[in-house]
């Protein structure tokens, strides 16, 4: 695998398109250098790389700051305001906002031409993300992309092969815990495996066609909730996994926030302070039993009682409106306008009906007469005059009564009291704190103290609920393993005399352990040159002799006795060296030819273990090395010690932070 071409658009720090062609390293010359000073675009340069083969989705990516914490994909894609700008370019998304983040990497492998571009685009509140990958004259999207994609270059090794420097040395320990079967793939072993499971499938199935139809179906059904208790448990682990990450960075945050405020502190007599404490206790309290009062005293209506300036006003609006046009006399005449028609048939003389309406006409007209009609003004002027009697006569019971004033005046009380604990709160900090501008520090430190507790207890409620989930689904699959015990016994004395399912079960039993023999193998393989290329890179040191490989390909540190060496006791550097013997050798037991992209390559090695990197590591290290230094790291000196191996330079430009763009040309020499 052979990177040709890398473009970036509007992607990170990259505004606009550019374009990294690398197509020209070889074998004499394998190294491409992208200079850039710090906050350049180097990282995003890594990142749109790893991000290509992992996608947005990915927790490793949205894993940001220190304390690290985990981004949502829709704020790791859009941003999250001052903390994060996002995967889409900042300025490209202001200008445009239908703007596209995109990145497209070209390689060759066993001589067939590959690219693979994933893009990004604000859709409503969320986001759009696509892959499109051209295999040859194949165009895959969607899941199939996504497993070409894993074929060549599986996600758990991304980390492996595009990574920071200043932290490769979590490598010596990212394998703990990690299953076999997650390095079966990079070490190509992994299709025995899915070879023997497929084997297995196969002689389930076949045992399942000698059963009896019920059989069957109860095996699915059984099968079927298994599978839904399965996905319901793991989705539980994953969530609190999740969330008490999130928990352990608000508890450091809320550690060190109250630190700071300790170290605000400067201290108080302790009369003072006992008195403020004292009154600020009595006024707690009365503010508890005045709130206990309202609940018990005070109606829905509240807002009326503890209002009664606005009530006032209103019914002086309401009197106001009621003025004009007369109110009652104005509802008189309505109603006898309406009636008249009826009155002047009932009545003698008989009349016509045309003269009857004549006559109701004018009689109507001359009683409009006797009304004044001045026109109403005010907030009150469109509402009905029969309604605004209504609501004056209600506002009224709000005026004068003894016992809605007592109401009143207990809202004011328990306002007032607040007041006076505030200011207690107040004197208290100032009195703990000092001056003026350290009090204003000291608040905001609390404000966010009281935020994270929130955070917290919500977290771990959430948690609660999820073991709550957790356990549900633990009890479900333990009852539904016991039920599909029952149903293989079954299936397998209905097999018992079926010599090909027989057959398919001893070789997927001889595959299982030809696969681990080929484990055991490459294991030692890669242990083997751990040693060897350790040696290579480390510079007089031998406090570390031997580096061990278990199952799971956790790193274990031995010194010249045997004795086994703890992590910690370990710099960073020997760490570094370490995970950089790890990469080298998975890279060559397998022969799984990936371009290596590393930003800060030199990280916290020491003077003499950088010459040794330099001159030995990176010209063997692969057919592609792509490095993202800066002209601090590596200097006139060390230029000169891999001039000879360097294919094509580029240096980055960006002004203003967020508008990168690359330029074919050194930083130095």
């Amino acid at each position: 695998m052979k990177f040709t071409r890398i473009e970036l658009e509007n992607i990170f720090a990259y505004v606009g398109k550019v374009v990294l062609d690398v197509g020209e390293t070889s074998d004499e010359r394998n190294i491409v250098l992208v200079w850039g000073r710090n906050g350049m675009g180097k990282t995003s340069l890594l990142n749109a790389v790893k991000l290509l083969f992992l996608g947005a989705e990915n927790k490793r990516m949205r894993s940001i700051g220190f304390p690290q914490r985990v981004l949502a994909p829709r704020q790791f894609v859009l941003g999250d305001g001052a903390n994060w700008s996002g995967v889409i370019n900042r300025r490209a998304y202001q200008q445009d906002q239908d703007s596209i983040a995109r990145v497209k990497v070209n390689w060759e492998t066993d001589g067939n031409a590959i690219s693979a571009e994933r893009r990004w685009r604000k859709h409503g509140a969320g986001y759009q993300e696509s892959l499109i990958l051209f295999d040859g004259e194949a165009r895959l999207t969607a899941a199939a992309a996504e497993e070409r994609l894993q074929d060549f270059l599986p996600r758990d090794f991304v980390d492996f092969f595009f990574f920071d420097g200043e932290e490769i040395k979590a490598m010596a320990e990212m394998a703990e815990g990690r299953k076999a079967v997650d390095f079966d793939r990079v070490l190509r072993t992994s299709f025995i495996s899915e070879l023997a499971s497929e084997l297995s499938r196969m002689a389930r199935e076949r045992q399942r066609a000698l059963l009896e139809a019920s059989v069957r179906d109860k095996l699915a059904a059984v099968e079927a909730e298994i599978k839904k208790a399965e996905s319901t448990r793991e989705s539980a682990e994953e969530y609190i996994s999740e969330r008490e990450e999130e928990l352990i960075d608000y508890r450091r945050e809320q550690s060190q926030l109250q630190a700071r405020r300790d170290n605000l502190r400067s201290g108080a007599s302790s009369a003072e302070r006992e008195d403020l404490e004292q009154r600020k206790k009595q006024l707690k309290d009365q503010v508890s039993d005045l709130a206990e009062q309202i609940c018990k005293l005070v109606p829905d209506v509240a807002p009326m009682i503890a209002n009664p300036g606005l009530v006032s006003a209103a019914l002086a609006e309401l009197n106001e409106r009621l003025s004009k046009g007369g109110s009652g006399e104005e509802s008189i005449v309505s109603r006898i306008k309406e009636a008249l028609p009826l009155w002047l048939e009932e009545g003698p003389p008989r009349l016509e009906e045309e003269t009857r309406t004549k006559l109701a006409d004018t009689l109507g007209v001359r009683l409009d007469s006797l009304v004044d009609r001045a026109p109403p003004t005010g907030l009150f002027a469109s509402l009905d005059p029969e309604r605004a009697v209504r609501v004056r006569e209600a506002l009224l019971r709000f005026v004068g009564s003894e016992q809605r004033r007592a109401h009143y005046q207990l809202l004011v009380n328990t306002y007032r009291t607040r007041l006076e604990l505030g200011r207690i709160n107040e004197a208290l900090m100032e009195l703990e704190v000092g001056s003026e501008a350290t009090v204003t520090e000291y608040r905001e430190i609390t404000r966010r103290l009281e935020s994270v507790q929130d955070y917290i207890d919500k977290i771990n409620q959430d948690i609660g609920q999820q073991k709550r989930r957790l356990l549900d689904a633990q009890t479900i699959l333990a009852k539904k393993r016991e039920e599909m015990k029952g149903l293989e016994k079954a299936s397998v004395r209905a097999a018992a005399d079926s010599q090909d399912v027989r057959y398919i079960r001893r070789l997927a039993r001889s595959l299982n352990d030809l696969r681990e023999d080929l484990r055991r193998e490459m294991r030692e393989r890669v242990m083997e040159l751990i040693n060897e290329k350790f040696q290579i890179l480390v510079h007089d040191h031998d406090f570390v002799h031997t580096i061990e490989l278990d199952e799971t390909y956790t790193l274990t540190f031995r010194d010249r006795k045997g004795r086994q060496i703890g992590r910690s006791s370990l710099s960073s550097g020997i760490k570094q060296l370490a995970a950089t013997a790890l990469l080298w050798a998975m890279k060559e037991v397998p022969e799984h030819e990936v371009p290596v992209i590393i930003d800060t390559p030199l990280g916290r090695i020491d003077r003499e273990n950088q010459e040794n990197m330099l001159l030995n590591y990176y010209p063997s290290l692969a057919e592609q090395v792509i490095v993202l230094p800066t002209n601090a790291e590596i200097d006139e000196r060390k230029y000169e010690l891999i001039r000879s191996r360097i294919a094509k330079e580029y240096r980055i430009r960006n002004e203003t932070g967020d508008g990168a763009s690359l330029q074919v040309g050194s930083l130095v020499g």
